[in-house]
């Protein structure tokens, strides 16, 4: 039976150490921290799959060059980040989950070892995920589970992901 499953990050936006920095740096504070993302990506319009540049608020836990943007409303970005990987970087701690950059959404690990209430979901349950803000439910990212679950341990994680 498909499950609807709401999952919270933080509300937090990540910022850069400066305020005239123009990347931020990988986040090691400790909670996640939410960007204001710039990807390419796809969209259904008039049932046609168009590729576009694409904004969404999401989860990138590496590093990022930013646009300051000039919102001085409060909650909206103040940072158009644009990601990209520096693996070599020694103080990085948190993971990027949900990742939803390349041709398949992936959830990982984030709270389940506390919680469970991601495993063996059935195919077309939803999660989303999303922020609390000013106790207000601000969706990020909504997956929908396929047929094909491929399950993963240490013996199997580097085939998985290449």
């Amino acid at each position: 039976m498909p499950k609807i499953i709401q999952f919270l990050h933080t509300g937090l936006e990540a910022t850069p150490i400066n305020s005239d920095d123009i990347e931020i740096p990988w986040n090691n504070h400790d909670k996640h921290r939410r960007k204001f993302i710039l990807s390419k990506g796809q969209f259904v319009t008039d049932g046609k799959l168009l590729d576009s540049d694409l904004t969404f608020w999401g989860e990138w836990e590496a590093q990022s060059k930013i646009d300051h943007l000039n919102n001085t409303k409060p909650k909206y970005p103040k940072y158009l980040n644009k990601p990209f990987l520096d693996p070599s970087v020694p103080k990085r701690t948190h993971n990027t989950d949900p990742y939803v950059f390349g041709s398949h959404f992936r959830f990982i690990i984030c709270m389940q070892r506390h919680f469970n209430m991601l495993k063996d979901l059935s195919p077309n349950s939803l999660i989303l995920f999303g922020s609390s803000i000013d106790k207000k439910f601000c969706l990020d990212t909504v997956f929908v589970v396929s047929d094909f679950i491929q399950k993963y341990s240490y013996q199997n994680i580097e085939k998985i992901f290449n």
